[in-house]
Formats: C-alpha cells, structure tokens, sequence
C-alpha cells in the first residue's frame, strides 16, 4: 500500500538532489547537492543557488531573463515496513504527470519518471521538463530527486534548449546517490 508515502510524495514535488557522477567533459562541473545527498553535472558556466527549504537552482547567468532554470530538492522517507521489490518504480508510475510507460530502471539502479508540464508564470507561458529520480535505500528508505528545467514555452523547440534538455536528461540518468544514508 503506497498510501503513506503518496501524500508525502505530493507534497515534495517542488524539491530535488543528487550524488557520485563524475564529469564527463571539461565543460562539465560536478554538483555535490547538499554535501553530497546526491551527484550530477551542469555545465562549468551555470550559477548554484541553495534556497532555504533545501532545494536547489541551477542556471547559466549570462545577463538575459530567459536562460532555463533547473531546480532540485530531495526527500527521503521511510516507510512503515520493509519496501517491496520495484515500489521506487510503482511510486513513480502514480506520480502526478508521469506516463507509466516513461518509468524505467537506470544501470545505476535508480529508476526515473519524467514529463513535461505548461503553465504560466506572471501571465508568461513556461514549459517544465520533469525527471523523478528515486533511489532505494533497504530495507525501508527511499529518496526521490526531483529535477525541473523550466524554459519560456517559445523557446521549447529552439535547438539550443533542446540540446540543453538533452544534456540535463543524460546528466539526471547519471546522477549518484550514496549507498547509505545519512549524507
């Protein structure tokens, strides 16, 4: 029964983490998320922001006020009993805007979701690229990254974001998590 964690789970969506990747290219940097709670690369030129919620943002500032911005936060919860095989990914296909058929188990053994949302902010249309990344930790602890990229919706289809998207997926698809708890 997923139940104690759904309501947590909703609740949490605007935050997001990561940990262990190393980078693949010099104009990659390593993200140590929060000490280290999770692991990822963004491009050597993008600002780190850390709010006090715990969330993270993460942007090219380069002068212009429609550069993407991708946030993170992390939540990790414990569950009543001891987590069944595959929960991460049952808890990812009843997320809000996740397509079941879009949830996959990563080498790296986490399992991610992912969607794209439209809305508006301050009467401008956005696109939010979505990736749910969850990390089982035994007998009865999961984190869930949550990772958005949010684009002005005129700029959705550019080739510039569409190529920043792509490296922002890999990036996600990649991230580490420690073995343990406690980071």
């Amino acid at each position: 029964d997923m139940n104690w964690f759904k309501g947590l789970f909703a609740a949490s969506v605007m935050t997001t983490a990561c940990t262990n990747a190393t980078p693949t290219e010099s104009k990659m940097k390593q993200v140590a998320f929060r000490g280290g709670l999770i692991k990822f690369e963004v491009p050597n030129d993008w600002v780190e922001e850390y709010e006090s919620d715990g969330g993270g943002i993460f942007y090219r500032d380069d002068g212009s006020d429609d550069t993407g911005t991708l946030r993170l936060s992390v939540i990790t919860a414990s569950a009543p009993d001891m987590l069944p095989k595959d929960e991460d990914m049952e808890i990812l296909k009843t997320t809000k805007g996740v397509n079941a058929a879009n949830v996959k188990r990563l080498v790296n053994g986490n399992a991610i979701g992912t969607h794209v949302e439209r809305s508006h902010e301050r009467g401008t249309p956005i696109t939010l690229f979505w990736w749910h990344v969850t990390n089982v930790v035994p007998p009865k602890h999961i984190r869930i990254a949550n990772f958005s990229y949010t684009v002005l919706t005129n700029k959705e289809d550019d080739a510039a974001t569409r190529a920043e998207v792509k490296m922002l997926g890999e990036s996600v698809e990649n991230a580490l998590f420690p073995a343990e708890l406690g980071h």
